[in-house]
Order: C-alpha cells, then structure tokens, then sequence
C-alpha cells in the first residue's frame, strides 16, 4: 500500500516549495544518468547503430547483390562491434555532437519515470482516494505501453523499415552508392522510436478515455469505420508504398481493437464493483 501526505490545506508558496522539491529529485538522477551514459558511449553507440546493422543484415538476406552494389556489406553481424562503422560525418563537429544527443536522450529515457513519480506524488495529494488508485494504475501503465512500443520499434520496426528502404534504393537503377550520414541516422532513429512508443500507447489512451467517462465502450465500438480508415492514413504516413501499407494498416487497427477489449474489461470490473457496494448498502 502506497502512503501519501495528507490532503492538507496549503499556501501556494508552499505548494511551490514542495515542487520545487520534488522536481530537484529527477533532476540530479539526470545528471547522475548522463555522467554515466556519457562514460559508456562506447556502448551506446553500438545499442544505437544496432537497428542500422541489422536492417543491413536483412536487406542483403533479401538481395545481396543489389545490396553489395551499393556499396554495402552484403554479409553482417550486427552483434560484432568491429562491423558497426557505418555512419558518415560531414562536420568535424558532428560527431561530438551526436554523442551528447546521445548520452542525453538516454539520460532522459531513464530519468522520465522518476520524473512521472515525483509528479505524480504531487498531484495525488490533492486526489480522493479512488482517483489515487485510478491514476496510479494508468499512469504506469501509460510509461509501460510507450517503452514496449520503443523496444518493439527498436528490435523489429526500425530494422525492417530501414531494410526496405535499402531494398528499394539497391533495386533503382539510378542509385550508385548507399551511404548513411550520422545526423541523419540520429533523427530517423529517435523519430521512429517516439512513434512506435506513441503507437503502442494507442490502447492506453483509448483505456483512459472510457475510464474518465470521455467517451464509452459502446460509443467506440461504433465508430470503428472511422478507425479503419484512421489506421489506413497513418499507414499511408508510415508506409512508402501499397503493399506497405497494406501490412502496416492491420497491426493499427489491431492495436484500437486491443484498447476497446481492454477498456471494456476495465469497464466492466468498475460496473461490477459499483453493483457490489450497491448491494452492500441496500442490504444495511
């Protein structure tokens, strides 16, 4: 059982105070994490270029002639550091650069959920209890969701996508060289992780929706039309081409559809309760 301070009545300079204090927490485990990541750049670099790697890797299982006229390794072990010296730099600073963005953006990918703590601690003083226990249940659960999809999109989707569009480079007859410069690695690595975070908290979101009483389990289940053809644009968004998208629409739509089952379970659980307490009281 979590203990939190009493709701008590506060000045505002005392509120600020208290947040002022929270927040001091996050910021020196932030510099903690970045001294540490920073001393580990070595590694994280080679975590970071994984995804380059083993796109490659698939890329020229797909065709490994294409991929070797391009100029890339047709056979790669994206597990073997020695064979991670893919990035081009075209600025003497670039380099230094990507690695204080890199040491920073894991820095802050740790630091994130003791932030969500202490800020949550503050908020909940002023909460009734079964707002306490519904907003410590989705909050978590909301970081949970965003790192499974930014794990997911770093073992599976960055890869792949990265696979075919050096499949798709290797087979134009106008293209001479595939090379991959390190700012632009950089963007297209934490892009794509943020989106395929944001997609898996897709189910999260539609979860909180129906629990707040925004919208209903019902009320979604009609509207799924719409989410079809959500699913359908942003696949359009994601995807270059129409068998692309037509593999990347169904996980979409799979992922409302996970949401609504989800959000109906927890639904009904709360109706299941609020019927027990009003059993209790007409029994009393």
């Amino acid at each position: 059982m979590i203990r939190l301070p009493l709701d008590v009545p506060m000045p505002l300079g005392d509120h600020l105070d208290e947040l002022r204090r929270l927040i001091w927490t996050p910021l020196i485990a932030f510099g903690v994490l970045f001294v540490a990541a920073f001393s580990l750049l070595h590694w994280l670099r080679m975590i970071y270029v994984w995804p380059l790697a083993r796109g490659i890797q698939i890329a020229a299982g797909w065709d490994p002639a294409g991929v070797e006229r391009c100029g890339l390794p047709s056979t790669i072990d994206p597990w073997n550091p020695a064979g991670l010296h893919l990035l081009d730099v075209l600025s003497i600073g670039e380099s230094v650069w990507n690695s204080v963005h890199l040491a920073t953006m894991a820095a802050l990918a740790l630091t994130l959920p003791i932030f969500l703590w202490q800020l949550w601690r503050f908020i909940a003083v002023g909460l009734h209890d079964n707002e306490r226990a519904l907003g410590f249940l989705l909050l978590p659960m909301g970081v949970i969701f965003f790192y499974c999809g930014g794990l997911f999109g770093y073992l599976v989707g960055i890869p792949y996508a990265i696979a075919w569009f050096i499949s798709w480079s290797a087979a134009d007859p106008i293209v001479n060289e595939i090379r991959f410069r390190m700012t632009d690695y950089q963007a297209t690595f934490f892009n794509w992780t943020l989106i395929f975070g944001g997609l898996l908290d897709i189910p999260w979101a539609i979860m909180v929706l129906v629990r707040v009483r925004v919208v209903t389990v019902a009320f979604l289940g009609r509207q799924r039309r719409f989410a079809v053809f959500g699913a359908v644009v942003l696949a359009g968004a994601l995807a270059p081409d129409a068998m692309s998208m037509a593999i990347v629409a169904p996980p979409l739509y799979a992922l409302f559809e996970i949401g609504l089952l989800f959000a109906w379970l927890i639904d009904w659980d709360a109706r299941r309760k609020a019927r027990a307490v009003a059993r209790r009281e007409n029994a009393e």
